[in-house]
């Protein structure tokens, strides 16, 4: 395991209403925490209509956390997708909004395809982990060895730097890292609100 290597994860899920005869869209993700950026593929499907619908696309996006509590606040996942990817010059025809929970194993969301000439929307859809899935973006899951499969990577910064250090990082890399230090200990306060918070409710449904 490469230090550039740490912090990434594969990720699939379904994201469709339920309804009879709506679509579904398919998200095979590789989620780069550090950058907090995605890509991947899409599939959108619709056997339900005649010729039943068949859409992939090369998908490419961000994530962010939903308060300044960071790790531990749901999880905003905005994409977009076309043939070939950002540089390409394929116009863009799937984008997708993802809410998903601190596992990132559920969550609600939105998406929207281009077909027949016309944008179709499709809202307050549920997005649900596939625990099983083959990634088309490399050579298989990038996590460490002490991580399990539905708990993603989260940088501890204790043996970030001290590694940062014993390797001679660049200045850059070394500046950045005390940055993302710096912004861990600045939301303290707002994690230990938080922790308490969690234990009252685990409180009150104990009770």
């Amino acid at each position: 395991m490469t230090q550039t290597a740490m912090g990434l994860f594969p990720v699939s899920y379904t994201v469709t209403t339920g309804l009879e005869g709506a679509p579904a869209l398919q998200l095979n993700l590789l989620v780069n925490t550090p950058a907090q950026k995605i890509t991947g593929t899409a599939d959108i499907t619709n056997d339900s209509i005649h010729p039943p619908l068949k859409m992939h696309a090369d998908v490419w996006g961000t994530f962010s956390y939903m308060t300044v509590m960071g790790p531990g606040s749901r999880i905003l996942i905005s994409g977009q997708g076309n043939h070939g990817g950002p540089t390409s010059n394929s116009m863009v025809f799937v984008k997708f909004h993802l809410i998903v929970e601190p596992n990132w194993n559920t969550g609600k969301g939105s998406f929207s395809y281009f077909y027949n000439n016309e944008w179709h929307n499709i809202e307050n859809a549920t997005v649900r982990l596939n625990p099983v899935f083959n990634l088309p973006v490399g050579p298989g899951p990038v996590i460490p060895d002490n991580s399990s499969y539905g708990k993603p990577y989260s940088v501890m910064y204790g043996p970030a730097i001290q590694q940062a250090i014993a390797q001679n990082s660049p200045l850059s890399e070394l500046k950045a890292l005390a940055q993302q230090a710096q912004q861990q200990l600045d939301n303290l306060p707002a994690l230990q609100a938080g922790l308490a918070a969690l234990h009252v409710e685990i409180g009150k449904l104990t009770a």
